[in-house]
């Protein structure tokens, strides 16, 4: 994909329609903004239930429907299915693609029944009559059933000359992230393998999504020749598909070159993670490729190297040459007494040898010395992979560190230990009565954490209930909107009735997410549907500065800079307003991002930063709505990071290769244009110094 190209073509699809020329007069143009404001306002706001936006959807003016269409993919209120799916024939190819994608994901929210009448309805009697086919084929697999996948298959998949193929592989797909797979299905895409050269990555990744099956067994041997295409998303894809497998045979070698000496980063790091799945225990030869990348070059490489290594294998062979230096050199890296080793590969590397040794680990565990709250916090996590009882003490003194992440790291690692040794209520006790603590304390994410823990089945006390209900009341939002979330989901998990009166105060909560969780909550304990019972609330956030957003253009060009170099992208107004305003006003006047580290890394998938706490906990104070669209998640492309619809505050993330699985489930609001390379290279705790705005008098 040619960075900037998708979303800049439909930003301006969302500015304007083939007809829209039509009305060109001032008088026509402002009616129009005034129009399309309202829609943005009833967006934000919530407020599809006054009719104004419902009424937009059949307009006279073809910009006005189709924003409104596009608004809906934002509300998913079902109540418009209707108008959307007659939309669907509407002369402008533009609205009948903003009704295809909003009625994608307003199915999500329907029941079973509901599910199944709508697909039908698009699969039988509209498929054949839009534009928008391949779009509207994607969109069924967001919601659809078995009987939906099957139904496309038999319209369009079997049809001779083949057409939507690309829509058609990306929906079998979705599907199968979704858990719904059929051999049609794979039959479909088996009739792609040859030729390797223009096997294309959207079907690689469609196979791994499918996983294993017994079709896709039946030419694993094809299948594993792509590890040779030119394509590097292909391989990535193959790489995955065959870790999924498992088949040494026709895997290892594929998975091992591909490991070593593959042109592409991605490639490399999705090889050695397959290659850990696979049974190795009679191969340890093979272990030496880990082994020789523990020190590769590039930093996510050896990361991955070490966190990837199959513990159960260098186990398996202990006295094996290669397996004894991989243990010498893990401790090596563990111990860092001459400061080479960066924190989180040296934590890795304490992870990984507490797995291989277990209690034998400990020793070396406890002689380690470092300050540093990345390193501490993996140090807990090896406690616990020791398994063994004795690193109790350990997660207990690390459980009283003032860093949070250290303290949650080590709960964490408490309920871990508790995990392996299920028979053992002392230890079990123990880990509760530290955790508990956790409720108490004046740190938000301590409190969130230790309120997940708790709902633990082996951590659940009746204890608990009265100390979360009395945490819940010392929270606010939106501040400790997360923590909330937290002790409320806990409070449904825990199955108390004491909790129902006080989740049925919050069903009029001030921040809309509050009430939504508190009605899933009382579901749990209940049984009963509180949803009808939340008010609508206006949310606590607005921000309607229209005069700014008129004074941006249609693409805004920023630039990045971090410790590791800058990158240039493109913020697009047209396509997410409010949340590319939210960014430039955070970045310039309040210049939230200035030194922040980006606290998330995970290699091949994003980048993630704009947390003023550093730890995926922080915000800007505030929430603001999701504004999805039908921008797929490519390489390079920038999202809002969130704990679920309309929490997003000041975190975003760029990812690091496609990820069709974000589509329309995170909102999307830029594409990097140039300096990816510097994206790829970006460590956990790596700063970004600033964002600037590059205008055109620059």
């Amino acid at each position: 994909m040619t960075p900037g190209l998708s979303i800049a073509l439909l930003g301006l699809l969302l500015l304007a329609s083939p007809v829209a020329a039509q009305e060109t007069s001032p008088e026509a143009q402002e009616r129009r903004r005034d129009k399309l404001e309202t829609i943005l306002r009833t967006q934000d706001l919530r407020t599809p239930h006054d009719g104004g936006l419902v009424s937009a959807l059949s307009d006279s003016d073809p910009v006005v429907r189709e924003r409104a269409a596009r608004a809906f993919g934002s509300l998913q209120d079902s109540a418009v299915i209707g108008p959307l799916t007659r939309m669907l024939t509407e002369d402008a190819p533009p609205i009948q693609e903003a009704a295809a994608f909003a009625l994608g994901q307003t199915g999500i929210a329907l029941s079973q029944r509901g599910r199944e009448q709508l697909e039908y309805d698009l699969i039988w009697k509209r498929l054949q009559s839009t534009s928008a086919r391949d779009r509207l084929i994607e969109e069924i697999s967001k919601f659809g059933t078995a009987s939906g996948l099957n139904d496309l298959l038999v319209t369009v998949g079997n049809t001779y000359p083949l057409t939507s193929v690309r829509a058609i592989t990306m929906a079998i797909a979705r599907f199968a992230v979704r858990g719904i797979v059929s051999d049609d299905a794979v039959r479909y895409l088996l009739r792609f393998i040859k030729p390797v050269e223009t096997f294309g990555w959207e079907t690689a990744y469609a196979f791994q999504r499918i996983g294993d099956h017994a079709l896709t067994r039946a030419s694993l041997e094809e299948l594993a020749l792509l590890w040779r295409s030119p394509d590097p998303l292909v391989r990535l894809n193959v790489a995955v598909l065959l870790g999924k497998l498992k088949d040494m045979r026709t895997s290892e070698v594929p998975l091992e070159r591909m490991a070593r000496y593959d042109a592409d980063w991605r490639v490399r790091v999705a090889s050695l993670r397959a290659l850990g799945q696979l049974p190795l225990d009679q191969s340890p030869a093979t272990l030496d490729v880990y082994r020789e990348l523990f020190f590769d070059a590039r930093h996510a490489v050896a990361v991955t190297a070490i966190s990837s290594l199959p513990a159960s294998a260098v186990r398996a062979a202990k006295d094996h040459p290669v397996c004894v230096e991989i243990r010498n050199q893990l401790s090596v890296i563990a111990r860092n007494e001459a400061r080479n080793f960066e924190p989180e590969l040296q934590g890795e590397a304490a992870i990984a040898l507490a797995r291989i040794s277990g209690a034998e680990a400990l020793p070396l565990l406890r002689s380690m010395r470092t300050g540093d709250p990345r390193a501490l916090s993996r140090l807990a996590t090896a406690y616990a992979a020791t398994a063994d009882t004795g690193a109790i003490a350990d997660l207990e003194r690390l459980s009283a560190h003032h860093v949070p992440a250290v303290a949650i790291a080590a709960f964490e690692g408490m309920r871990d230990l508790a995990r392996a040794h299920p028979a053992d209520p002392g230890l079990n006790e123990r880990a509760y009565a530290s955790i508990i603590t956790g409720i108490e304390d004046t740190d938000p994410p301590v409190v969130a954490t230790s309120a997940e823990l708790l709902s633990d089945t082996l951590l659940r006390r009746p204890a608990s209930v009265g100390l979360l209900i009395d945490a819940l009341g010392t929270l606010r939002s939106p501040t400790d909107l997360d923590a909330r979330l937290s002790i409320i989901s806990a409070l449904g998990a825990l199955g108390d009735q004491r909790a129902i009166a006080g989740l049925q105060s919050l069903l009029n909560d001030v921040e809309p997410a509050v009430g939504r969780g508190a009605a899933g909550a009382l579901a749990r304990l209940t049984g009963s549907d509180y949803t009808r019972l939340i008010p609508y609330r206006q949310p606590g956030y607005v921000d309607f500065d229209f005069g700014f957003l008129a004074e941006l253009p249609d693409t805004v060009s920023v630039r990045f800079e971090t410790v590791r170099g800058g990158f240039t992208a493109a913020l697009y107004p047209r396509v997410a307003p409010f949340t590319v305003m939210n960014f430039l006003k955070l970045a310039e006047r309040r210049r939230l991002f200035d030194g922040i580290a980006f606290h998330r890394v995970v290699p091949t998938f994003v980048a993630q930063g704009g947390d003023p706490r550093e730890d995926g906990w922080g915000g800007p104070g505030y929430s603001i709505r999701s504004e999805f669209s039908s921008i797929p998640y490519g390489t390079g492309v920038i999202g809002m990071a969130s704990s679920g619809k309309d929490t997003e505050g000041s975190q975003f993330f760029v990812t690091q290769s496609p990820q069709p699985h974000l589509d329309g489930r995170y909102t999307v609001f830029g594409e990097v244009t140039g300096g990816q390379d510097v994206v790829d290279r970006l460590q956990i705790g790596d700063r970004l110094l600033g964002v600037r705005v590059e205008r055109e008098s620059e």
